[in-house]
């Protein structure tokens, strides 16, 4: 799953080059058959009708500040791209959806263990 929204976050923390390598990407995808998805953004129909259609267990998601390359001035948009990962993680528990953290995450032998995050089920 792949999210344009992403854009902004990405060229301020690395230029133009991981965009352009997530473009990339999603070309190679399309061209081998991989199956994925892309969204404009976490907060569209598209992604909660895919999300209640799939049903997924868990997000695996990054919750690491990212440094940012931001005009001096422009203190509004640095604030808004710093809460990026957390406004997904946020989203993703407001589907009722668990939330995996790369942070931390452990090999131990055969599993796999991270800090998760779980919704309130109870409302």
């Amino acid at each position: 799953v792949f999210f344009d929204a992403s854009k902004k976050l990405f060229s301020a923390a690395f230029e133009k080059s991981v965009w352009a390598f997530r473009q990339a990407f999603l070309v190679h995808c399309k061209a081998s058959g991989i199956d994925h998805v892309v969204f404009p953004h976490w907060y569209s129909q598209e992604w909660k009708d895919h999300v209640a259609e799939w049903r997924p267990s868990f997000f695996l998601l990054a919750n690491d500040d990212v440094e940012l390359d931001v005009d001096d001035g422009d203190d509004e948009e640095e604030r808004k791209l710093r809460g990026f990962f957390h406004a997904l993680l946020l989203r993703c528990l407001s589907a009722k959806t668990h939330v995996a953290l790369l942070r931390g995450l452990q090999f131990r032998g055969h599993r796999i263990m991270a800090f998760t995050l779980e919704p309130d089920l109870y409302s």
